[in-house]
């Protein structure tokens, strides 16, 4: 089988492909969708409605589970959410360690698995100490 991309397509310093097809940039594994105005770069994020997202918090079901984590802000009302490969930009990520999505801060990742009753939900492994690999776990899958 055959794939043909574009030309104007490239692999961008994470190794996500993205594909310019007609004006429009397509990247693989995100979608640009619409947020809060309060939901960062690299917060983690749960479908809040019908094209729209807002921070993950382990302590609410209404506020989970994660689908993703926020690559970019395109506009202040607007998100490229990742939902697999590497993202960079983190500060004392510990390698190797799964990290879980927050019961303490919406949005936030934590190495240490929620307890007291919050969801648990791995969201990726630390690659290094400043890039988790995006892997999105259904919760409860492991707990550690």
């Amino acid at each position: 089988m055959t794939i043909r991309v574009p030309s104007d397509s490239w692999v961008d310093d994470s190794g996500v492909i993205v594909i310019r097809n007609s004006n429009e940039l397509v990247a693989l594994g995100m979608s640009v969708i619409a947020c809060p105005v309060g939901v960062a770069v690299r917060d983690a994020v749960y479908l809040d409605g019908a094209d729209s997202v807002d921070q993950a918090d382990a302590s609410s079901v209404a506020s989970s589970p994660a689908v993703g984590l926020v690559r970019a802000k395109p506009t202040a009302t607007t998100a490229l959410v990742q939902t697999a490969g590497e993202l960079p930009g983190f500060v004392g990520l510990t390698p190797g360690v799964p990290y879980y999505i927050s019961g303490s801060t919406p949005g936030a990742i934590t190495a240490v698995a929620p307890g007291g009753g919050d969801a648990v939900q791995v969201i990726g492994f630390a690659r290094n100490t400043t890039t988790l690999v995006v892997l999105i776990l259904p919760i409860d899958v492991l707990t550690i």
